[in-house]
């Protein structure tokens, strides 16, 4: 029989389906519109700025508290310098009567009279301008131009404390001074020697061994005579004899270092650079008006009325940072206790250390 109504030819169908279902899928493929690409620009733009408005906040306050940190550091030890050497003025072994403490270095030597000058253990000087200006009290004018102007420094004498004692009794004033074999003291050396009565500040000229002991000699030539004032038995001290000048220095380059002249160890007279950065240094010192070992004022250099009623000195020092900073406009007012100082308007930081330090022996 014929089928009038034939079957729909399927295989035919399917491929008007199929290019209807890809014209769907290209259609959810579309990328994106102006507007989104915009928005999401301006999102990153937005998340950009403020990464990089942290990253330069953090380096900035890194850079803060750095420089904060150098200032610190810096000033601590600076301050721990001064107040190691300037309590320690004064120091002569047993002895505690400086005029008891003769001096044999001889006066051919650079710098001899203020250095190894020991009638006063601690000694300073104010430098104002081109004022005429002595170190006082001794009245000299050694090394004054080395001083920044405007600003004081300060002069200590003393034994170090590392001392060795004498292995055998000297039989008469030129003979050899003998230590333990091990002490670590030689020739070229500034030396002290002292009892309880006394002492001797010499320069050792050679050293050598006898049994158990080191001897050194104090030959004439860097010495005024190869005799010391006085003869010393066993058990009187020997130790390095430290003189050393602190004062504002500037090199080249403009830049002020706080630095000392003296000896040195081993080195008769040599200046160390100690901090760069340190523009001033003020010192006062605390004079006894009533005897009870109590500073009563504290006076400049060049107002103390009596050196030997000094028995502490106050110091105030005024540091920058190592470097300008641009995004830093320094006007700020510093007060060095009794000295006031503007910034110039430059990029340092600045920041006042200041202290009080007792002289250990001149409080008995």
């Amino acid at each position: 029989m014929h089928n009038t109504n034939p079957r729909p030819n399927l295989m035919r169908a399917r491929p008007l389906t199929h290019r209807r279902h890809s014209h769907c899928h290209r259609q959810t493929q579309a990328g994106f519109s102006i507007v989104e690409l915009m928005v999401a620009m301006t999102i990153s733009i937005i998340l950009l700025t403020g990464t990089a408005g942290l990253f330069i906040s953090n380096k900035r306050i890194y850079r803060e508290q750095d420089e904060s940190a150098i200032l610190q550091e810096n000033g601590r030890f600076a301050m721990q310098v001064l107040y190691d050497n300037i309590r320690m003025a004064g120091y002569f072994g047993c002895s505690d009567n400086t005029l008891n403490i003769k001096n044999n270095i001889s006066s051919n030597l650079s710098n001899y009279s203020q250095l190894y000058d020991l009638r006063y253990p601690v000694e300073g000087v104010s430098k104002t301008g081109s004022t005429t200006i002595t170190w006082q009290p001794s009245g000299s004018d050694q090394a004054i131009a080395d001083i920044k102007n405007g600003t004081d420094a300060i002069t200590v004498r003393y034994f170090r404390g590392a001392s060795y004692r004498l292995t055998e009794d000297m039989p008469y004033q030129d003979a050899a001074i003998k230590v333990d074999r091990n002490a670590t003291l030689g020739a070229r050396e500034v030396l002290g020697i002292s009892n309880c009565a006394g002492g001797d500040v010499f320069i050792s000229s050679g050293q050598g061994a006898s049994g158990q002991s080191k001897t050194l000699s104090h030959a004439a030539g860097t010495n005024t005579s190869n005799k010391l004032n006085r003869t010393y038995n066993e058990g009187a001290e020997v130790a390095r004899f430290i003189s050393r000048r602190f004062y504002i220095d500037v090199d080249n380059d403009g830049v002020p270092w706080l630095a000392y002249t003296g000896t040195d160890d081993s080195d008769l007279y040599e200046q160390v650079k100690l901090i760069d950065g340190v523009e001033d240094m003020r010192l006062l010192y605390g004079e006894d008006t009533n005897s009870d070992q109590i500073a009563d004022e504290f006076r400049a250099a060049g107002d103390v009325a009596n050196w030997e009623n000094v028995v502490s000195v106050r110091g105030s020092l005024l540091l920058r940072t190592p470097e300008e900073n641009p995004d830093v406009e320094n006007n700020q007012t510093y007060h060095l206790l009794d000295k006031t100082i503007t910034a110039p308007g430059d990029g340092y930081r600045r920041r006042v250390f200041t202290t009080t330090i007792l002289i250990r022996n001149r409080d008995t």
